[in-house]
C-alpha cells in the first residue's frame, strides 16, 4: 500500500501503532504470527510524526484536531 493509502483509505479498518525502534521487530513478529497484514509508514521522533517521506505533522496538531472532531461536528464547525 502506499502510504497515504494505508493512513487514509476506507476499504477495511485500519490502526495506527507505534513502537521504540528496539521493539520494532518484536511488534512486527506479533502481527505476522496473528496473521495481521501490516505496513511501516513512518516513524515517530520526538514531537514530530513523519510519514515515509511523504508528510510531517507536529504531534500536538495531530492531537488538536483528533480531541476537536466531534465537537466541530456536532457544532456545524469544520476542522
Amino acid at each position: 500500500l502506499h502510504p497515504l493509502e494505508a493512513l487514509f483509505s476506507e476499504s477495511a479498518s485500519r490502526a495506527v501503532v507505534t513502537a521504540a525502534p528496539e521493539n520494532a521487530s518484536v511488534l512486527e513478529a506479533m502481527l505476522d504470527e496473528a496473521g495481521f497484514p501490516w505496513t511501516r509508514i513512518g516513524v515517530t521522533q520526538g514531537d514530530v510524526m513523519k510519514f515515509a517521506g511523504v508528510f510531517s505533522i507536529g504531534v500536538e496538531e495531530v492531537r488538536a484536531i483528533y480531541e476537536d472532531a466531534i465537537p466541530a461536528l456536532l457544532e456545524g464547525r469544520s476542522t
